[in-house]
């Protein structure tokens, strides 16, 4: 059997690899100018600036090393779903991210302009949707009772939506916008925050 930690590493670098690394890469430019003082003027700067600062490193090895741990601290008969329930609801927090957020300059620009509040709704019906297939197979072949399937879907969802809209608070007050990199970054720290609390709740489920 397959190391969790072992496990987790390799899904974690295979899931990164297929969108090219551009989601770490927007958790670095984030760390950066977040970490720096000033206006917007100068935090914009540092979020757009190619180098990689202090800010930025640690930023990336948090995420990093928080995805890796959540992930590692799953039974292996639990990760795959998890794991998958994750991308899901990580997914919806960058939509949610984009609706509640200003547009910027960037490529993502367009995006962010228009995604409003009422793009929300079929993402997070999508997401919903593909959560049931893979909580259904818990259900009948794990022994998840239904009521705590609803249940730990009910709460994804929400921490979806929550962390989406926190991102976008902290980068309208931080960047005066919404761009390309604090997508990535939603994705990205919203994912070891999905994975935590989904293992925490099937703990307790399972107690």
């Amino acid at each position: 059997m397959l190391d969790p930690l072992v496990a987790a590493v390799t899904t974690l670098f295979a899931v990164s690899l297929m969108n090219r690394f551009l989601h770490l890469d927007g958790v670095m430019d984030l760390g950066d100018g977040l970490v720096v003082s000033g206006g917007h003027e100068d935090h914009v700067r540092a979020l757009k600036d190619s180098r990689i600062g202090a800010g930025g490193v640690a930023f990336a090895v948090f995420t990093i090393l928080l995805t890796v741990a959540a992930w590692g601290s799953s039974a292996s008969a639990d990760l795959f779903v998890v794991v998958l329930l994750a991308e899901i609801f990580s997914r919806n927090a960058t939509v949610t991210a984009a609706a509640a957020g200003s547009p910027g300059n960037g490529m993502a620009g367009e995006t962010v302009r228009l995604t409003g509040p009422r793009s929300v709704l079929l993402p997070a019906i999508i997401s919903v949707a593909l959560a049931l297939i893979f909580l259904g197979a818990e259900v009948i072949f794990f022994g998840l009772s239904e009521i705590s399937a609803i249940s730990l879907l009910i709460l994804m969802l929400t921490i979806s939506l929550l962390a989406g809209w926190i991102m976008a608070l902290v980068a309208e007050r931080n960047f005066g916008m919404v761009n390309g990199d604090v997508l990535g970054a939603t994705n990205e720290l919203s994912r070891p925050l999905l994975v935590l609390v989904t293992l925490a709740v099937m703990t307790w489920m399972f107690l």
